[in-house]
């Protein structure tokens, strides 16, 4: 009977696919996919939500349509409310205020009588050009009256000059971040925000935390308000599981961003990566021998924990009962965390 698909397996992990879980409980490869799949529901469930800083919402919130945004802020807040003491006092202000400012008096009268002279004799003037008769004229008085009309023109209005007073402006000061949280069974050594890892798996927590940057041989994993597992073996980085935001990996060669929820791990050796694929291959047409020794021949650090187990489960296909049960054994010692340890126990206790 053919394998169940990987989403069959997806489906069975979730109690939804009976003939999957049934099909596992015999097939050693199926049993370890199963597996794998339940942890990874596992896992998922153990993610938090990603925490937003005020001013991380706040631009989200802008970044929509500010006008909008700002219009509906302006809407909710109260209206101001000023005490009778304030209203005084603002009132007291500006009144000092207007009355310190210089008053500006036209001359309005003098002008007046010029202007009214200057008409006059430019009247005589003309009269005179065009008739060319004497004329004698009487003694121009100019009515009172008339006189208070022209010369007097209502005073300028002075509007009253409001002066603005500002509040003071408080300028909050961020706390310093703490120290980001360092756990596991691996070989490293800290010094400020550099992590030298050799050998073992940690655990990064620098969410809301200061950054931290963990070196791996020529990797290095810079680890910025995220939570990421990474493991290492003989001074290689084997993998990098981010769990919430995002870590960067840089390395003389590429250069990448690990989001939450992906695991990186780096490409192997030529050699050991040709001589697994041949033992997954030998293993898929049933030459057990021959997968077992391409297994082995997978020595690299990158891609030596899937080579020992599948060497363990083509010597159990191969009906090795003993052998098969000293490399499961061996499985556990080395990758005691590995997401195969379970299928890898399970398979143990179907050989004892």
């Amino acid at each position: 009977m053919s394998c169940p698909s990987v989403e069959a397996l997806a489906a069975a992990a979730a109690g939804e696919h009976a003939r999957a879980i049934a099909h596992a409980d015999g097939c050693v490869e199926c049993a370890s996919l199963l597996a794998q799949q339940r942890e990874l529901r596992t896992l998922a469930r153990t993610l938090e939500p990603p925490r937003l800083s005020p001013l991380r919402r706040a631009k989200l919130a802008l970044a929509h349509d500010p006008a909008d945004e700002i219009r509906v802020r302006a809407q909710q807040l109260p209206p101001p409310v000023l005490s009778p003491e304030r209203r005084a006092q603002l009132a007291a202000d500006t009144m000092a205020a207007a009355d310190a400012l210089p008053t500006r008096r036209v001359p309005w009268i003098p002008l007046g009588i010029v202007a009214l002279a200057a008409a006059v004799a430019l009247v005589a003037f003309s009269v005179r050009r065009e008739t060319r008769v004497a004329v004698h004229w009487p003694v121009l008085t100019v009515p009172a009256p008339a006189i208070a009309k022209v010369v007097a023109p209502p005073p300028p209005v002075i509007a009253p000059v409001v002066v603005e007073k500002h509040a003071p402006v408080h300028v909050a000061i961020a706390p310093a971040k703490r120290a980001a949280t360092i756990s596991g069974d691996g070989d490293f050594t800290a010094s400020l925000d550099t992590i030298q890892l050799r050998d073992g798996t940690i655990s990064i927590d620098a969410r809301d935390r200061t950054p931290v940057a963990v070196a791996i041989g020529d990797t290095t994993i810079h680890v910025t308000n995220a939570r990421v597992e990474i493991r290492a073996a003989h001074g290689v980085i084997v993998s990098a599981h981010a769990f919430a935001g995002s870590v960067e990996r840089v390395s003389p060669e590429s250069k990448a961003v690990i989001s939450a929820g992906e695991v990186w791990t780096p490409p192997p050796a030529a050699a050991s990566l040709a001589a697994f694929r041949a033992g997954w291959a030998a293993l898929h047409e049933s030459r057990n021998a021959d997968a077992l020794a391409a297994f082995e021949r997978a020595s690299d650090p990158v891609i030596a924990e899937e080579a020992a187990f599948w060497a363990a489960v083509a010597a159990q296909r191969a009906n090795d009962r003993e052998g098969a049960a000293q490399r499961f054994r061996a499985f556990l010692v080395a990758y005691p965390q590995s997401s195969r340890a379970d299928a890898a126990r399970a398979a143990l206790q179907q050989l004892l």
